[in-house]
């Protein structure tokens, strides 16, 4: 188990460090948004659309909350689980926490891009 975890917060860890010297977020960003209109290129409005980048990823995002429960709950005398049941704890406490420890950040995207120039973040202040 002790392994387990040092690898997810090394991952965890090596993932913020990524995402904020490469600034792939901003780049994403610029990505679907439109400058000259000031609005994004994926209309929330849209069905369709709402569903895939709004409504089913969190869809998706419960549904595997709730099969790891399951398998946790029912299906812990199968080999498979047992096998896996560390790693499984660890996705199950990850997917429920982080969101919790983000509850400040918007669900949807804000009316306008972030700011380009970012020097200090949260997460930076993390790893000091």
């Amino acid at each position: 188990m002790t392994k387990n975890i040092g690898l997810t917060i090394f991952f965890l860890f090596f993932s913020i460090i990524i995402l904020e010297w490469l600034n792939i977020d901003l780049w994403l960003q610029d990505y679907f948004y439109n400058f000259e209109l000031n609005r994004w290129i994926v209309d929330r409005n849209e069905p369709v659309l709402k569903f895939i980048f709004y409504d089913g990823i969190k869809v998706v995002y419960i549904l595997i909350i709730l099969m790891v429960l399951i398998s946790l709950l029912f299906f812990r005398k199968k080999k498979i689980v047992r096998d896996y049941k560390p790693g499984l704890f660890i996705v199950l406490f990850s997917c429920l926490s982080v969101p919790s420890l983000c509850l400040s950040a918007p669900s949807k995207p804000p009316p306008i891009p972030l700011a380009q120039e970012t020097s200090f973040t949260m997460a930076a202040a993390i790893l000091m």
